[in-house]
Parts: C-alpha cells; structure tokens; sequence
C-alpha cells in the first residue's frame, strides 16, 4: 500500500471514527435522560472508574464499541456488526421510548447514508440483513402520537435508505419483501395513521419500488425456474409486530396492542392486498440469506403492487384512493424498468394477466383519479412492452379508453350515479387524453394499423380511433368548441404530424393517398383477384397471418396491403350475405372469391374470417337441413382448433361466431357436428361423439337456466351433476369436470345473442386473450422502421386528412384563444408537408380554398342604418380579423412553400389576392412586383407615348370607379370579391375619415399584407412544376376574362374559328391587375414559355378581337403583344416564329379600335425591330433573314418557303423563284456574307451591335450554300425551330436533322482549313472580332486556331446540343431517331475538328451520359403500347451511338483524364446502361445493351484499358457492374479467369 493510499485510509477512518463516536454519544446522552439509565448518569464513558454500579447491557456495549473506535484502521476489514450491533440493539429493544429509538435510527441512517459500510466488506451482507431485521421489527414505548410519528417517520427513512444505498443491493429477497411490508404497515396498519405518516409512507413504497427495479437490468431470470415454498405471514393489516402495535403500548404493551388493533383494521374497508411474502400459486423461491434479492422478489412486489388494483361495486374513497396508490407503484415500476420487463418471462406474464385484467376492471368503475393513473399505465405499457401486449392494447382501446372517450351521454362506466356528468365528462377527457397520447407516439399509429387494421381476425382499431376522434373534434349544433373537441383535434394534428414527420425522411411516393375504396368486381394490385383460383385465395388468405413473422420491409408491406384489400373486401361480402345469404354468395362468385360451383370449404372459410357477419343470419344458414349447408357446416366446425380444450371452452369459442337458431332440430344438427369434431380433436377427453353432445346440450340448458331472468328457481351444482349421470359412453363424468363446468358457466355466461354491445371484458373473453398471448398471438410484429411505416401512410393520411382539415375549419368558425389557432394553422401546415411532400394535389388544393375561405374578412356594416347606412371599409374589417389576416398569411405560406403541388388553388390564391387588391392593401412595390418590370421588356408606354406608371395605372382604376353604372365582373367564382368596391363603403361625398381605431386596424391589415409576400408567390413562379404554372396561368386568364378551355396559340389568328365574345360588363380593374401579372409570370418562365404563351396569347387574342372600342383593357391587351415579342425574341430564338406571328393579331382589331391605337402600333414595331436586333448574336443581316425565317417555320403558308431558303443558305440548294419576298430578302444577306467571307467587304471596328456592315451587291449563287463562321449558329437556331415545328410532317423535321449534319461537316472543313488555306478563318476572325484572340487576324495559322477553338465551343457545341435536346425531348418518333443517327454521325465524323483530347472528355460528360439518362428515363416514363416500342427502339439506338462514340474517341480521353476521372466517367456510362436495361421490356433492347457493353469492354482489354490491376480498380468494378446488366458479361469474356 503506497504512502497516498494509507494517509487515505487514515483520513477516512478517522472520519468514520468521528461520526461513529458523535452518533454513539447522542444515543447515550438521551438514554440517560430516562429514569430507567437515569442512575449510570455519574458513570464515565469508559475512560475513568465509575462512582456507581455498572450502566446497563446496552450502554456498555455502547462503552465498549466507542473504545475500539479510534483503533480501527481499516474500516474495509472491520465487520459492520461490530459498531451497528449497540444502535440495533436499542431499535429491537421494547424497553426504550420513542426518543432513544429515533436516536438509533438516525445514527443507522447516517451509517447507510455516508457508506461506512462497504461493498467489499465480507461481512456487509450480513449487516445489511441484520439492519433490516431490527428496523423492520422494531419496538418503542408509545409517548404521544405526534412523536411517535417521528419515530415511525425515521424508520421509513432508515428502510428507504437502506434499499438506496450502494450495499442494498446484498439484500437478500425475503430482506426486502419485509421492508417493503413493513413501510406498507406503517402508514396503513390501523386505518387510524396520520395523513403525512400514511404519504410518506406511500413515498417510500414508491422510492423502494423504483430502487429495486432499478437493478432489473442486472438480474438474471434463472431463479424462475426454483420450487415454491414461501411461507407468509397473516396479511399486513393483522397479524405484524410492527411499530404500530407498539404505539399504543402505553395502555396495553406491544403485543396486546396487535390484538386489539385487529378488529379495528377488520372494519376498516380497506382492499384486500397481498403481502409481498404471501404465497401464491406462482410464486418463486426467494433467494436464501446471504445471497443478493434477484427476480423472485422482484416479482413478489410487482404483484403486491398489482394486489392493490381492484375495486368493489360500489367502491368507496378509501379504495379507490389505494388503487390509485397501485397503480402509482406499478407506473413507478414501469417507468424504472419497464424495457427489460420482456426480458423475463414471468414479469411479462404478471404484465399480460394479473395487471392488464386488473386495469380493464378498475378503469371503467374508477373515479377521475384512477381512471388518470390507469391512463398513465397503459400510456407506460404501450412505450416500454407494446410488441409483447397486442391483445391486451386492443382490449384498453375497445373496453376502455373508446367507449370512455365517447362521452357521458353514449357510454357510463359501471356503477356511476346517474347525476355524475361532471365525473363522466372529466372521465371522457381523460380517456381522450391518453389516446392523444398515444397518437404522439412515432410508432403507435403505424402499430395500429399494421397489426389491427391489416389483419383479418382483428378490428380495425385505427379506423375506430379516427373515427372517434373526427366525430368529437365537431361540437353539437349551437354550442360552443369545447376542450373535448379541441383534444380530439390535437389528436388529430398528433396522427398527421407523425405521417408528416416521416414523409420528410421518406422520398416522394407516386399514387401516395389512398383512399380505402376498392372496385371489388375488377383486379386490384395486391388483392385476392389476382389469384386465378379461388381455392389459392382462400389459402392466401390463411396465410395472411404470415406476415407477422417475416421481417420487417418491402417484402412484408406488400403482404399486409394484401391483407388490408383483402379485409375490405370481407367486409363488403359480410354486408351482402347479411341482406341475402344467397346474393352474397352469388357476388362473392363474381368478384372470384368464391369458386363456380360452389364448395363448402370455400364457403366455410369465408364464414370463419370475414368480420362483420350477422351471427343470427349465420347460424339460421348453418341449421339449415340442405345438404350444402351440412357440409359447410361440418367444414366450418373443421376450422375450429379445439385440441387441447375443455369442453366447456370449446363450446363456447365455437358458439361466438353466430347465433343458435331457435329451432331444436337446428340446434340439434349444430351440437352434433360440434361434438364429433371436439371427440376427434380430443378422444381421450370424452368417451364418444354422443357422450360430447349430451353434455354440450347440458352446457347449453345450464347456462339458460342461469342467466334468464324469468327463471326463478335456479340449477344447482347437485342437479347438474345428477342430470348428467352415465352420460359419458354409460360411466359418469369427473365431479371435478362437472364441477368446474358449473362453476364456468355460472359465472360467466356464454352470450347466446346476435350481438353483444357492452364494453365489459367477460372472463372467457380474457382466457382468449390469455391463450392468445400463450399461442404467440398476443405479439406485434417487429418494430415498423420509418422506411416501412412510410409505405403505409398513403391510407393512413387518406382515412385522416379530410377529418382534420375540417376539424380545424371548426376553429376558424368559432372564438378561441390565440394558442388554439397557432395549433390549428400548425395542423394546416403539417397536412401542407404531407401533400406536398408526396404531391398531393387534390389536398393541397383542398387545403388552400379553405384557408382562402376563412381568409376572407366579414362586411358587416357599422350602426345599421346611422349615419346614412355607412358601412365600414373593407380594409378596416380585414385589419379588426385576427382569423381572416392569419389564414391569409397561411394561404400565401403554403402557396409559397408547395406551390408545385397547387391546381385549381390557384384560383382560390388569385381570388384572395384580388380582394387584397381591390381593398387597396397592395403596395405599389408589391405591383409593380408582380407587374413585368424593366428586365422585363421595360414599362408601358401610354397613349401620348409617355411611359405608364402606377400612378398611371391608379389613375385608371379611379376613372373605372367613378363609372355611373357598377361594373359586373365577368369572374362567376369572383362575383363576392367584386362586390367589395371601393366606394361602397363611403358616402356620396368621398371617403369618410377614419378614426383612430381604424387607421390601427388598417395598418395591420397592410402589415398582413406586407407578412404574405403576395408578390413573392407570383415572382416565384419560374420554381414551380409545369403543370402547377399552368394552373396558375389559367386562373389569371380566366380572372382576366378568358376562356383557357378555347385554343391556346395564336396560330389563328383573324382567320381562325369563330370567336364567341366575352361578356360586356367587365370589371377592368381587376383585368387589367391579372393581365399584368399574367404577362410578368409569362417574362418570368421565358424556359418554359411555351407552356405560358398558349393561354396568353389565347386571352390576347380574346380580348383584342372583342374590343368594339378603345379602352384601358383592350390598349394594354394590344401592346402586352408587342411586350413579349420585344422581350421574349432577343432570348428565346426557336419562339421567334411564334412571337411574330403573334402580331398578326393586329388585323383582328375594329376599325374604330386599329385608327385610335394605330401611331403607337407602328412606333412599338420601330422599338421591337431596333431593340431585338442587338440581343441576336453574329452579323445583323444573317440576324434578320433568320429570325424572318423562323417566324415563317410555323405558319402554314409561309413555312415551305421559309425552310426552302434555310437550306439554301445551308445546302445551296437553290429556292424557289416563285416565293414570297422573303427567301429574296434571304439570297441578299447570303450574298453579303460571301463577299465578307471573300474579304471583299469591311467592317467598322468601333460600330455598335445596330451597325450593319456594308456590303458588295450581289444574288445568291444556285447551287452555292452560304453558310459562313458568323451566321451558323443563328441558322441553326432557325434549323431548330424548323425540327420542332409540325408543319410539313415528321419528313421537314427529319430534313431540317440532315441540316444540322450540313452545318457540321461545314464546321469540319473550317476547323481544317484545307480546303482554302485558312481564308475562312481570317474572314471570320475581321467579322466576329474574337475578344479571347486579338491577334487571330495576323496570320491565318492562328485565325485557324482561333477559329477551331470558338468554333468547337459555339457552332458545333450547338450543333451537337441540339441533336441531343431532340434525341431527349422530342415526342415525334421519327424525328427523334433520326436526331440520333444524326448525332452518331456528327460525333464519328469529328476528326476534322481537331479538337483537343480534352474535349472529348467533356463530350463524354455532357453528351453521352445526359443522352444516355434521357433514354432511361424515357423508357421507364412510356406507356404501354406503341409509346413504350418508339421510346425503346429511340433508347437502342442511343446506347449503340453512345457505345461507338465513347469507343471512337477513347483514346483521346485516357489521354486527357487522369486515372480517377476517366474509371468515373467508365463507371457512369455502365450505370447508365444498366439504367435503361432495367427499364426494358423488349427482347431488341434487352439483347442490345449487354452487346454494346460487351463491345466496349472488348475493346478496352484490347487496348490494354481493361486489365487485371488496372488504376482505380477500374477492373474489379467494371466486371461487378457488368454482372449486374447481364450475367454472360464474365472476365471470361476477354480471356482472364
């Protein structure tokens, strides 16, 4: 021992020593302070002579223990007993009073308390026990209550102390079954204790219980398996000699004390409880002394605590206040260890039967106290052990917490007064409570539905708790939202936030929301029609409980979605039967679940599983005389397990599923099929078959007789056994059979009814449950992991999301605090995550027509008719509604958020935005916002040609409110926001001034405003779907007083079909407001325009031909046209055909309409043709010919024109001498690009982008292309819109493909420069002036880098691009094929560039692999059908071109990637034909991507790329992702092994 460690030991033994003597001196100085020590008061403490005779035994010993104090080193060595035995010889002592004993105590308190007592100590255990012998039994002379309450007060702290401390754990089990007696006797023994004594007593019940739990963890469960042999004392209340009895001492001792307290515990109405040394049937060997406690005494006090649980009819206060304390130590118990319960079969097992039967009783007879810790267990249960207590959750539901939940008027508890609605009522919160509770938990609602819902011999327990809970979350008609409804909503908002919770991890589900119906005449995926054979459905059927044991996952979600179809459809065929057992048989043959003709097993099957069958209808089938129905009814009776079962059981199982009838031959042929299966399954139980259907008649006439109340005299046991004399095969049966039957019977009746409505769980019913847990069936299926659960939400949110959302509509109807309407906008926004997570449209749009409902302020008007019926102003209402301005700041959150999801709510958007609008809360930063902005094409311009303003636009809106006649708006779905004009709230005079109050009011409403970001949802328009954008389109344009169901383009024109007006009576105000932010949200998505411009140029178009005459709205109709054209054709080349053509509306105007507007017509077409020419790259003569052109490509007059002057600049084809003026105007800018390219023109250094470089006159060449370096890429342009365009069939597309092929060929001979010697290129650097080549022009060696360099990143880029966007976008099949031969083409035929290697690297990332995923994704995406055939015969001919071009240019990419990069690239472009093949369906296609694979790797081993060893073990996982797409694909294949 080191010199640190033995001045350690030192220090503690001296402090061990200090506390030892102090405590010692105490106990002696009290002692001397009584008369009986009074006389060794002259007597030393052991260090002098003493001047009297010797003190007493006691004080000596105390004497004698203080002289060994000091000496004591090692106190780890020195046994406990040594300085405990004096203090617990005082606590034993009869002799000492209340005073000297609590002196004792608190001394042993502090021993316990500061660890002089050490684990390690090999005398600790025996310490221990002699502590808690003396404490438990100790005795004290009685003085007074109050100090003797002191006393019992420090035993309780001692016994407490003594289980807590470190070596409390050597306890041995029958050492703490006595302590726990002992503080149970302390506080209840005569009924007569203090209230503090009997609390405290309860605490530390409470504490010990949890300490000895504590140790759950740690112990073993070999001990349950020892004999049974405890021997108990008397219960607690009587027989003990405890301190209780001692307290009275004063007037009769100890011991007479016990007696005389005897009678008076005897009349107390205290419950009867079992003393955790009681025997019991199932009790386990305690641990001997000297061993630690361990499980057996773990159990001991598990069903001590249990025995509290029970209460009589009527129960007092008293019991019911000790049932609460009950359930408080089970809770306590639960809470400390209540995960290592499963651990140990006997704890489960007192879990499963003695608490669980022990709460179903008490829950419904209890007062709100009970009923509240009854809550908190089975909330405790199901955390801590729900996968081992299936049966007994579905009893606490059903018996319980439902038809608690339900409410005083549908279920009252038994035994309840009929004046109790104040204890029902709070009964029903609390049942509804602990189901909120329970909905909190992540896992209960999927546990509920996988293992109720999903199986087919259980209820459907989900559905009952959502219905319950949507039935209260509405309050009855005239009354007000109440807690309990408020509870049912939380409950609610508790499911779908756990649906939303796990959505959130999960990816997106397609066909995520079902709904619960079923077409059960058609197939369904997953149900029973898919099964050709009735007979494999039944089979699949009966297998459905299979389920439980197979792991959790994909595997298993389908199996128990199979069984969730299957139970509805048990349902919908039991509700047929109950109509007409005939017809429903006949449409069970119909939907394929039963066979043609019909079989008795089949039928019998489906009377054994499907829920819902009238028992009476059934049992009148099953006694009927036909032969059929025998032989179901003998298969029916085949179904039924009985092996192993008393008769009386299996009688019973087999009389729940229908009703007897009432004729005695039906009943007759019933018990006789019955008995002979019964002596089949058991032959040794009964003699015979006859023997078994005597005795089952006798069952049946016994239990009438006992529970018929018309029945005066009732069987007795003698008669029933006499009745039953030589009635088993001539002997008679057992008495103890008989008499157990009688007994069974007498007790609990077998319901003879159809139906059985009461809650109350009869005793055979929990004997099921028992058996069930027995059998395996009472466990849930292993834990549902979230991936799992979220594959089972879709029904889960389809059965609750329509409840909630209405359920929280109802808050919005009625005042609540602020809390409940944050906690309701909450629920909105969870049920937001949830749709828009999984796009759920329908709800979503749902979801935002209510919010836009309750967004909605109310008109009331302000003193009726005073002050000349003045009504209050609109924005002043909208500002006074804290509902109205949240649910607006809601609607516009959850537009922003999950706009993509939004269809038709976007009308209801548009509509709340509109009564914004028209309430003038809409900052004019917030419309000039949503109006198009200067990026946008630049302001508008007004008549005088000064540009238009919002003070403009306000101006408007005040002349249109100053109309004599009120508009009427064209909207119908906006008819009630129209109504809100602004001038119908103030008086003739003008506005009325607002008070005080209501500018307040007013500046809210404008801070809502300003909160929704009104301008944000539309600006934000540009990140939505495109089917949500046209959605949205829609609504403005049916909000601006279009038709979106009329044609969408603007190909028609004048000359299109007829036109039907819109109504007259437009509100134009509001037209013009949606046509501004139609036109900005159009500006905004110039990528996806063309799903935009259909809708808007059809509202365009309606609008300018409707116009008779000049008007703001048909003025802003006419130049929103030249707005997009002006805007839209710098940026979007391949629209240029559609936006010129779009001006051709301007024929279609009136002639008042055309003279009125027509000076800024022609000055807006100067502004468009000056301001679009900048915004096009290249030379501005090639510019305009091809810009024309493409607006040719879709007209259908003009475009074969048009693509026969495009090919002409192309191919030198030579054009058509008798067409328009355009192709002329063509030749010309052809013309002046040659003389450029042969230097005969010049160029001005320092013009701008509107200059036009001169040119020679000149034609154009037949025969002769003019494709030039600066012109190729807009041609191009022009080639694709061409390629896009249908006019002229798939073969014009097809030719306009060759074209692109033209251009790079052409490119190749540039980049060369083989052909001229470079002249091209030194044309193309004087024209294009190249800022990243200043010096290109010195020599053409360096024009022809140049020129190969932006060629490669331009012209040809675009060439390529194109090809690919066609190949990937293109629905046409031809078109699409061809574009890929094309590029195949193009790609092989690249040499001429002589592109660097690092090109083809890119070429490889940015072409080949997107081409290659498109083709996956297009085939996957197809439809059955000639659509899926195209997608793949398109998808086989993108993998061989991907597989030669990656080959072709192999090479060069090992050249210029490094190791790492080219295995990725190899790597991506094996995923992406294993992408495709996954989604193949035909043989062509499946045969083609494993050649092409094939051929590349042949070619990689052949060059050495392909090898064992290779960088990056390229050659390990190639050949893992080759086996992957086809099986052949071995390094066989290449010769290795």
């Amino acid at each position: 021992m080191t010199a640190e460690t033995t001045e350690t030991a030192m220090l503690k033994a001296r402090r061990f020593a200090g506390i030892l003597s102090s405590e010692s001196s105490g106990v002696m100085a009290t002692m001397r302070q009584n008369s009986r020590w009074a006389l060794s008061g002259m007597a030393s403490y052991g260090y002098g002579e003493p001047e009297e005779p010797a003190d007493d035994p006691m004080l000596e010993e105390f004497k004698a223990m203080r002289r060994r104090l000091f000496t004591w080193r090692n106190w780890d060595e020195v046994s406990p007993i040594a300085y405990l035995a004096p203090f617990l010889q005082v606590v034993r002592s009869v002799e000492t009073s209340g005073p000297i004993t609590g002196m004792a105590l608190s001394a042993v308190h502090k021993v316990l308390k500061h660890g002089l007592i050490s684990e390690h100590n090999p005398d600790a255990a025996e310490a221990m026990h002699c502590i808690a012998d003396a404490v438990t039994l100790c005795r004290f002379e009685a003085t007074d209550p109050d100090h003797d309450d002191v006393v019992l007060s420090k035993i309780l702290h001692v016994l407490l102390e003594s289980v807590r401390c470190p070596t409390g754990a050597l306890l041995s089990d029958d050492d703490v079954c006595n302590i726990v007696q002992a503080c149970y006797r302390i506080g209840h023994q005569s009924g007569k204790e203090s209230a503090l004594l009997r609390n405290l007593s309860r605490h530390t019940l409470r504490e010990i219980v949890q300490s000895v739990f504590r140790r759950l963890p740690r112990l073993s469960d070999a001990v349950e398996h020892r004999g049974h042999h405890i021997d108990a004392p008397a219960p607690p209340r009587v027989s003990t000699e405890g301190a209780e009895g001692a307290v009275d001492g004063n007037a009769q001792g100890a011991e007479g004390a016990v007696d005389g307290n005897a009678e008076e515990a005897e009349s107390t109405n205290e419950p009867e409880v079992i003393s955790p040394r009681a025997v019991a049937e199932d009790a386990t060997e305690l641990t001997p002394h000297g061993e630690p406690f361990g499980l057996a005494c773990v159990l001991e006090i598990f069903r001590f605590a249990c025995s509290f649980i029970s209460l009589d009819d009527p129960a007092d206060e008293n019991a019911e206040t000790m049932c609460a304390f009950g359930l408080q130590l089970v809770l306590s118990s639960l809470e400390t260890a209540g995960d290592d319960f499963a651990r140990h079969p006997a704890l489960l097992t007192l879990v499963q039967d003695d608490l669980s039967r022990a709460v179903l009783a008490v829950a419904p007879a209890g007062n709100p106290p009970v009923l509240a810790a009854t809550a908190a267990t089975v909330l405790q249960m199901y955390m801590v052990m729900h996968h081992d207590l299936k049966l007994q959750l579905e009893a606490f539901l059903r018996v319980v917490l439902l038809p608690l939940a339900e409410g005083p008027g549908l279920s009252r508890a038994p035994g309840a007064k009929a004046d109790a609605s104040d204890t029902s009522a709070e009964s029903q919160r609390i049942a509804l409570e602990c189901i909120v509770d329970l909905c909190r938990q992540p896992e209960f609602v999927p546990d509920l539905y996988v293992n109720y819902d999903c199986d087919l011999e259980r209820p459907n327990l989900f559905e009952e708790v959502c219905a319950l809970l949507s039935r209260s979350a509405f309050p009855g008609e005239g009354r007000a939202l109440g807690q309990t409804n408020l509870l049912c909503l939380e409950g609610l908002l508790a499911i779908v936030a756990g649906i939303a919770d796990r959505s959130a991890d999960a990816p997106p589900v397609d066909g995520f929301l079902v709904d619960g119906e079923v077409d059960f005449t058609a197939p369904s995926s997953g149900g029973v029609s898919d099964e050709s054979d009735p007979r494999e459905v039944w089979a699949a059927i009966d297998g459905g409980s299979s389920a439980a044991s197979m792991p959790g996952g994909v595997q298993r979600a389908h199996r128990l979605r199979r069984n969730r179809d299957v139970k509805r459809r048990l349902i919908s065929c039991a509700e047929h039967f109950n109509k007409s057992p005939k017809k429903g048989l006949a449409y069970m043959q119909e939907i394929g679940l039963l066979p043609e003709p019909l079989e008795a097993n089949a039928v019998a099957r489906f009377f054994k599983h499907a829920p819902g069958l009238d028992k009476e209808t059934l049992g009148e089938y099953l006694g009927d005389p036909k032969d059929f129905m025998v032989e179901v009814l003998k298969e029916y009776c085949a179904t039924f397990d009985f092996h192993g079962v008393t008769l009386d059981k299996a009688l019973r199982s087999f009389l729940d599923g229908f009703k007897l009838p009432g004729e005695a031959q039906k009943i007759s042929r019933i018990l006789e099929v019955f008995a002979a299966r019964y002596h089949e399954a058991n032959p040794g139980a009964v003699a015979d078959a006859d023997s078994a259907y005597v005795l089952s008649y006798s069952i049946i006439m016994l239990n009438t007789d006992q529970h018929n109340p018309q029945v005066k005299r009732k069987m007795t046991l003698e008669q029933f056994i006499r009745n039953n004399r030589g009635t088993n095969g001539g002997e008679d049966w057992p008495r103890e059979t008989l008499e157990y039957i009688f007994e069974a019977i007498a007790t609990d009746e077998i319901k003879l009814e159809s139906t059985d409505t009461s809650p109350a769980l009869s005793q055979s019913r929990w004997n099921d449950i028992v058996r069930g847990c027995a059998t395996g069936k009472g466990r849930m299926m292993t834990a549902v992991a979230t991936d799992e659960a979220c594959m089972y939400d879709g029904e889960l949110f389809g059965i609750v999301w329509s409840p909630t959302v209405s359920a929280i509509a109802v808050v919005f109807d009625h005042p609540v605090d602020d809390s409940v309407l944050k906690e309701a906008l909450d629920g909105f926004l969870g049920v937001a995550r949830v749709a828009g997570h999984h796009r759920l449209t329908d709800v979503m749009d749902s979801l935002v027509g209510t919010l836009c409902k309750f967004a909605s302020p109310s008109y009331a008007s302000s003193g009726g008719a005073q002050g000349g019926g003045e009504k209050i102003k609109p924005s002043v209402l909208f500002g006074n509604d804290d509902r109205a301005r949240t649910a607006a700041v809601t609607a516009f959150t959850v537009a922003s958020r999950y706009g993509d999801n939004i269809r038709h709510g976007w009308r209801h958007i548009l509509d709340l935005t509109l009564r914004l609008h028209r309430m003038d809360l809409l900052s004019e930063k917030v419309c000039e916002s949503l109006a198009p902005d200067e990026r946008d094409g630049g302001t508008m311009r007004t008549l005088d040609g000064a540009e238009a303003s919002t003070s403009f636009r306000r101006r408007e809106r005040e002349r249109l409110a100053k109309k004599n006649s009120g508009s009427n708006s064209i909207l119908r779905g906006f008819s009630q926001l129209l109504s809100l004009d602004t001038d119908s709230w103030g008086g003739s005079g003008g506005e009325a001034p607002l008070g005080e109050d209501e500018k307040e009011a007013e500046a809210r409403a404008v801070r809502c405003v300003d909160a929704c970001r009104v301008d944000e949802v539309f600006a934000d328009s540009k990140f939505l779907e495109t089917d949500s954008l046209q959605h949205m389109v829609r609504a403005l344009v049916t909000a601006a007083g279009g038709k979106p169901e009329g044609p969408g383009g603007a190909e028609g024109g004048a000359e299109g079909g007829a036109i039907v007006d819109a109504p007259r009576d437009v509100d134009e105000d509001a037209a013009v407001f949606c046509l501004d932010v139609l036109v900005g949200v159009t500006l905004r998505n110039r990528d996806r325009v063309r799903t935009c411009l259909p809708l808007v140029y059809g509202l365009l178009r309606q609008l300018v031909q409707t116009a008779k005459t000049p008007s703001a709205l048909a003025e802003r109709a006419i130049f929103e046209v030249l707005r997009l054209c002006r805007r839209l054709l710098p940026h979007k080349e391949d629209l240029a055909d559609e936006l010129l053509d779009s001006l051709r509306l301007m024929f279609a105007l009136e002639p008042a309409v055309a003279d009125a507007f027509l000076e800024r017509i022609v000055r807006e077409l100067g502004h468009l043709v000056a301001e679009c020419g900048g915004h096009v790259r290249g030379a501005k003569g090639w510019e305009t010919v091809c810009k024309l052109l493409m607006a040719s490509a879709r007209h259908p007059d003009a475009a074969a024109h048009g693509f026969a002057a495009l090919r002409a600049i192309v191919e030198g084809a030579p054009t058509d001498d008798g067409s328009s003026a355009k192709p002329a105007v063509v030749a010309e800018k052809t013309s002046t690009a040659a003389a450029d390219a042969n230097g005969n023109g010049h160029h001005a250094d320092d013009d701008d982008d509107d200059a036009r470089t001169p040119s020679t006159p000149g034609t154009a060449h037949g025969g002769a292309h003019h494709l030039r370096p600066w012109n190729i890429r807009a041609c191009v342009e022009a080639v694709g819109a061409f390629i896009d365009a249908h006019e002229g069939g798939d073969d014009r597309s097809v030719a306009a493909v060759g074209l692109i092929s033209s251009a790079t060929a052409a490119t190749e001979r540039w980049c060369s420069g083989n052909a001229d010697g470079g002249a091209m290129a030194v044309a193309a650097a004087r024209v294009m002036r190249w800022p990243n080549h200043p010096s290109a022009g010195n020599s053409p060696v360096e024009a022809i880098n140049a020129l190969r360099a932006e060629t490669i990143a331009g012209a040809w880029t675009d060439c390529v691009s194109k090809l690919v966007a066609v190949a990937r976008e293109e629905t046409r099949a031809a078109v699409r094929d061809d574009a890929i031969l094309t590029l195949q083409r193009v790609l092989l035929a690249s040499d001429g560039l002589n592109a660097p290697a690092t090109h083809w690297v890119r070429v490889c990332s940015g072409v080949l692999m997107p081409l290659l995923e498109a083709m996956g994704e297009r085939t996957r995406a197809a439809p059955r059908g000639d659509a899926k055939a195209s997608a793949e015969r398109t998808a086989r001919l993108g993998v061989s071109c991907v597989a030669k071009a990656f080959l072709q240019y192999l090479p060069a990419m090992l050249t210029a990637a490094t190791p790492a990069q080219f295995a990725a690239a190899w790597t991506e472009v094996l995923d992406r034909n294993a992408e495709v093949l996954k989604h193949a369906r035909s043989e062509e296609l499946r045969e083609a991507v494993p050649e092409a694979v094939k051929n590349m790797l042949l070619v990689m081993s052949a060059q050495g790329v392909l090898a064992p060893g290779a960088p990056e073990g390229i050659w390990e996982t190639t050949w893992k992702k080759a086996a992957a797409i086809d099986a052949g694909l071995t390094p066989a294949i290449v010769g290795a092994k």
